[in-house]
């Protein structure tokens, strides 16, 4: 049987990077977020929203996080402030719960924190891609997003593609998958024949109009 803790510590925990401790990749894409909640509350804040690039991926984090927990009969963790929820003690929640209970499960969620790990890396821009990439305004077949917003370094509002290419190691040339940023769904490369067919489409917020 597979043991999460591993995968688990690189999503959840600080790590090195040229003599410096970087926050874990949770945090990076999290922390930002927190740092929004006003601005879902209804309170004026002078800086836009957030990526949508990370809160995609918070999302289904807590989303299978939540469901895994049911499943075990438990309830989601909360910070000490009981505000935001606390997804590295619900990981290793549940990392305990299937050691015990569900070995089966540990593949599923192997696959989980993989994907999740390295769609971090690529939204954060800490991940060396190679040079090929799907056309700029590749509009998704799931949401039909073309892109997503997310800051640079300097804080600035940047507009990026929402559809892109997913590679588990970043040294191979064939793609493993492709995603899109803005709702979550990914899909196997044999499906980017069809990616091609729905940009032939027309938007759907024209045809609805």
């Amino acid at each position: 049987m597979t043991d999460l803790f591993p995968l688990i510590c690189d999503f959840t925990n600080p790590y090195r990077e040229h003599d410096t401790t970087m926050q874990s990749l949770w945090a990076q894409l999290n922390n930002p977020i927190q740092q929004d909640a006003p601005l879902r509350r209804g309170v004026v804040k002078s800086k836009p929203p957030t990526a949508t690039g990370p809160l995609s991926i918070i999302a289904d984090v807590e989303r299978q996080c939540a469901l895994t927990l049911g499943m075990y009969m438990k309830t989601t963790i909360r910070t000490g402030t009981g505000r935001a929820r606390d997804v590295p003690a619900e990981l290793r929640a549940i990392r305990w719960h299937i050691m015990r209970n569900d070995p089966v499960e540990a593949d599923v969620w192997v696959k989980h924190l993989t994907t999740w790990i390295n769609e971090a890396k690529q939204v954060l821009g800490l991940i060396r891609q190679p040079s090929v990439a799907l056309p700029r305004g590749t509009r998704c077949q799931h949401c039909d997003e073309a892109w997503v917003t997310s800051r640079n370094g300097e804080g600035q509002v940047v507009r990026e593609p929402a559809v892109v290419l997913m590679w588990v190691e970043p040294d191979r040339t064939d793609v493993d998958y492709f995603a899109c940023m803005a709702c979550g769904e990914s899909s196997e490369p044999g499906l980017l024949p069809s990616l091609v067919d729905h940009q032939l489409l027309p938007l759907r917020k024209d045809v609805d109009a």
